[in-house]
């Protein structure tokens, strides 16, 4: 399954060239055979023993797969960064030249290709949620915290009430705080040239650092008055048509 805004050619040349490849394979050594029934059958008993473990029919779309690949000893690569690579290997390369789809440096540069790519599309994500952090989320959630304090300093912090402002400036302040983190390390991606090396940064500096900036977000967004937030809710965007 390719994301949204992919094309399915990519997944498409892959999977055809590789059935090319085994089938021609199956060719070879079927034409060879005296008696082409027994044949077969062997190399389909064969090929069923020898690649069992890659047939799964139990829930995809939870862990139990992610665990049981492991123990099969199978591939789990959940980035780009950890995928990406394996497109260079020496045997991918052996089997796109053998079948004429690609020469090794047209898949040199497919893979910058999808590298940057994928280095550009967080560099954005990443600038917007800074903007959207900074310049929308810190400012109504700190006028929201105005009226707050002010109340709670009318009402002498009766009942429970001075609290809740306590809650809203520690969020303010830790929604602060990791945006400057995530400006960080988004400079410092900026700063590397090597489009596989900043994949790789990316994914393990500049994605932590975003999903902990949108923890605190989703925190202030949980008691930050509805007339303060800036932005439509869940609720709102279906069923506020």
């Amino acid at each position: 399954m390719v994301g949204s805004s992919l094309s399915i050619a990519g997944p498409n040349f892959i999977l055809n060239t590789a059935v090319a490849e085994i089938l021609r394979q199956f060719a070879d050594r079927l034409e060879g055979e005296a008696d082409f029934a027994a044949g077969l059958n062997t190399l389909i008993k064969e090929t069923i023993q020898k690649h069992m473990r890659i047939i799964f029919n139990g829930n995809g779309y939870n862990g139990d797969w992610a665990a049981e690949a492991e123990k099969r000893g199978l591939l789990n690569l959940e980035t780009t960064p950890d995928a990406l690579p394996t497109f260079l290997a020496e045997k991918n390369i052996r089997l796109f030249e053998t079948h004429r789809v690609f020469t090794a440096a047209e898949m040199r540069s497919r893979y910058e290709i999808l590298m940057e790519t994928y280095d550009k599309a967080l560099h954005i994500e990443a600038l917007t949620m800074l903007d959207m952090a900074n310049r929308r989320i810190l400012p109504a959630s700190l006028a929201y915290l105005k009226e707050l304090s002010e109340l709670a300093n009318f009402r002498g912090r009766m009942n429970g009430l001075g609290r809740l402002p306590d809650r809203v400036f520690e969020l303010c302040e830790q929604l602060y705080a990791r945006s400057q983190a995530l400006e960080k390390a988004v400079r410092a991606a900026e700063q590397i040239a090597d489009a596989t090396t900043a994949g790789v940064y990316y994914k393990d500096q500049v994605i932590p650092a975003m999903n902990a900036l949108r923890e605190t977000a989703d925190g202030l967004e949980t008691v930050v008055g509805a007339q303060y937030w800036p932005f439509p809710t869940y609720g709102e965007i279906l069923f506020g048509v």
